[in-house]
Parts: C-alpha cells; structure tokens; sequence
C-alpha cells in the first residue's frame, strides 16, 4: 500500500486493502483462537475488520483524488539535445509524475530565430511556464547560455544536472554522465564507518538471518521434498560469487534447473527459461530459491540488503565495459537490495549498467530508512510476484 505509484491507481489500492484485511483476519482470529477469545470478542474483530476496511478505502481515495488537485505533474524542459537528452525525454515522458515541455534550445530556435538573444530563454520560459530544467553538459554550453540559466535561476526556476534529476526524482545515478570527481567529492555514506555501516547493520543480518533460517525450516523441508520429486540432482545449488572487496565465496540457492544446464545461458532472464524445472518456476516465483542464502549472510559473505551478488564471468565482463563498475564491491552483496526491486532480473550490458546506477543510489544514500523501504518493497514483490523471473 505504501508503494508510491499505488495511490493513483484506485482500483488496485482498493483490493490490496481487502487483502491486507483479510490476512489481518486470519492472523487474528488465529490469536482469539489461542487464548480462548469468544464469542463477543469474534463479533467486534468482524466489525473491526469491516469498518476498517470501508474506512481505509475512503480515506486513500479521498487522499488519491486531493493528490491529484494540489500535485499537478511537473513541468520539466530538457536543456541540450544529445544523446542524454533524448534517453531522458523519453523516460520523463512515459511517467505520469512529468509533463515534458520539450528541448528548450529546440523552442528558443522555433520562437525567437537563431539570430535571437539568449536573454530571450527567460520569456520563452515564462511563456510555457516551465517549473524545472534539466541540462544535459553544463561544461559545453555556451558564454550566454550559461548567463542565462543564471537569470533563470534567480527567476525561481529549478535547474539540474543530469546526474542530478534522476537522483533526486528517479533515485538512480547515470553512470555514463558523472566523473571521478563525483566520487570524490559526494557524501557517500555505503562507504562511511558510521555506527550502522560497521555494527548494526552486521547486527541485523545476523539475528534476521539466524531467525530466519529456523522459522523457515519447515518449508525448506518441503522445498528439498519438492525437488527431489520433480527432478534428479542435489537439492542445492552452489556457485562462486564475488562479494565485497572481490573477494570470492560459495552462494547457496536451491536449485531450480536441469542439472547441466546452469552453464546455458541463452535464455537466461527470459519467462520461459527451459532450463528451469517445474518446481523451481514456483521457487522463484515465491523466491523460497533464495531462503538457504540466510546462511551466506550468517556466514558474513553477504547482507540481507546489498547489490546482487554476481558470478565471476559477469563481473570480469562489466567491470571493463561499465564505467565505475568496480564501486558496488564495496559493500557486501545482498539477497535483495534496490537494484532488485526497482529493475527486472537481465544479463545484458544495458542491464548491467541500469542496475550499476540503481546500486549507486544504494551505496550512496545507505541507511537504515533505506534499507527499511527496500525490505517493503520485497514484501510487495514477494507477494505480488512482480518482477521475478
């Protein structure tokens, strides 16, 4: 409910509060059972659960509908027609929380000739009354662009780099567009030797993981049961994964494919990948493949939250293809993270670099309120099977 592209979509936001009730009242109804609650207490939790659920309906709709009088979508014009440019015009016009207004150059040019004056930007901004401007290379613009982006700035306009916007607005960080300086002169606290990177984060992995392992035995149990049934081959699958600093470590899944066929990579990422088993398509789907890695992170090879582990082959490929691919090895891999609730499962360059920019967000932003969202965001996927593959 608290995914942020739920509050306008009424009609979902309404069934997944019917779902949360319903599970609330299965989870309570088992607790009246347990210490003997009834009869008048079962009638006031079927009322509970009725006016609650009407309630909720009514006040996000409310919240919906107030949303979309007071928070119109933002008007945002692109200062620079490369590359860059193009590959952000399209994205901020396939999200409903922009309204692109175009190239700003492109509609100086239209408007005003190219004989015109730059100062002339400023009414041409005023004139489609654009809140905010993206500028694709400070560095090359010109002596008089640059004077004006100044007056539009004390006009009240809101002006970014590329870097910048889709930090702030897309939570990711376009690696093709930083420097070396980004790293050095950015507050990247993945990196820090604050309280929670060197003691409660470890903390937290290894009482989770411990927990974790001992309440989901039962269906790990019934998973190796399952495997066995549907396919020969031994229950688990291990394969060499590079972890923090690089350093190498033995990651544990169950497994979900035809033995010998790990190495076959050509439809790998794809929905109906062959070489996955029938059981091991249900595995991935409730991600129950990914519960032995509980023991990697008791182990302190990974953390619950961090970048996807990557196998040897993988990084060998990107670290010389993607540019500072090399940063998201300083914080250990997890067996969810931000990468992987924000962008579906792929083996390709473009993959990796979109992932590499997400993980970024990650390292660079690394909280526990961060970490807190990305375990929501989990829930969501796992119970909602959105994005597993």
């Amino acid at each position: 409910l608290y995914d942020s592209d739920m509050l306008l979509q009424r009609t979902r936001m309404a069934i997944r509060i019917l779902l949360a009730s319903f599970f609330s009242l299965l989870f309570i109804a088992f607790i009246f059972y347990i210490m003997n609650i009834r009869p008048l207490g079962t009638i006031t939790l079927g009322l509970n659960i009725i006016i609650i659920s009407v309630l909720a309906v009514l006040w996000r709709w409310i919240v919906a509908t107030w949303a979309q009088q007071i928070r119109p979508p933002l008007r945002v014009a692109i200062f620079g027609k490369d590359q860059a440019g193009q590959k952000l015009a399209t994205e901020i016009e396939g999200n409903g929380e922009f309204s692109f207004m175009g190239f700003l150059d492109e509609l100086w040019e239209v408007e005003k000739g190219k004989t015109a004056h730059y100062a002339d930007i400023l009414s041409i901004v005023n004139r489609h009354n654009i809140q905010s401007l993206v500028v694709t290379n400070f560095d090359a613009a010109k002596e008089g662009v640059r004077k004006a982006l100044f007056s539009l700035k004390t006009a009240g306009i809101s002006i970014f780099e590329l870097p910048v916007f889709c930090e702030i607005y897309f939570r990711r960080i376009p690696v093709e567009h930083i420097e070396d300086s980004w790293f050095i002169f950015s507050r990247i606290t993945g990196v820090s030797r604050s309280l929670y990177n060197t003691k409660l984060k470890r903390g937290l992995d290894i009482v989770a993981s411990f927990l974790g392992l001992i309440v989901l035995a039962p269906i790990m149990v019934m998973a190796a049961l399952l495997i066995k049934i549907d396919s020969p081959g031994p229950v688990l699958f291990m394969q060499r994964r590079i972890g923090m600093n690089e350093r190498p470590f033995t990651l544990y899944k169950f497994r979900t494919m035809i033995v010998g066929k790990e190495k076959d990579r050509a439809n790998a990422g794809s929905e109906n990948d062959p070489r996955i088993t029938k059981v091991g398509k249900f595995l991935r789907k409730c991600r129950i493949d990914e519960i032995p890695q509980f023991w990697n992170v008791l182990k302190g090879d990974m953390s619950l939250i961090g970048p996807r582990a990557l196998m040897e082959e993988e990084v060998n490929e990107f670290k010389e293809s993607v540019p500072f691919f090399y940063f998201r090895h300083t914080v250990r891999p997890g067996i969810t993270g931000w990468a992987q609730v924000n962008y579906r499962h792929g083996t390709t360059h473009e993959d990796a670099l979109k992932k590499l920019e997400y993980d970024l967000y990650y390292i660079k932003h690394l909280s526990a309120t961060l970490d807190l969202l990305i375990a929501l965001k989990t829930i969501n996927v796992m119970l909602f099977r959105k994005g597993a593959r």
